[in-house]
């Protein structure tokens, strides 16, 4: 199965990136940005090792929620491939897929 990433997924990607880089370091930016995408490279070969998110009207959807330290990586499961759709704070809210 491949794993595709959305726009919004790579927007959010590079926010949280530019966000560690200013508070911190690129090096701890670089780690950071490794550790996301070897995580997330295993729902390739493994779509459900994450579960169906803990958001009631995600879950309906089939939306499933990867963490990754303080990050939720939320995606979905379709026919032929994976979808990241959002890389959110755990800090931010999310009551529906609007937020993501």
């Amino acid at each position: 199965m491949t794993l595709n990433w959305s726009d919004n997924a790579i927007n959010k990607l590079r926010e949280h990136v530019r966000n560690i880089v200013e508070n911190s370091d690129r090096a701890t930016a670089g780690k950071w940005l490794k550790g996301l995408y070897d995580n997330t490279s295993l729902i390739e070969n493994f779509p459900t090792i994450a579960p169906l998110s803990r958001i009631p009207d995600l879950a309906k959807l089939g939306i499933h929620e990867l963490t990754y330290g303080n990050y939720r990586v939320f995606y979905i499961i379709r026919e032929n491939d994976c979808r990241i759709i959002s890389i959110l704070n755990c800090r931010q809210n999310v009551t529906f897929v609007g937020d993501l």
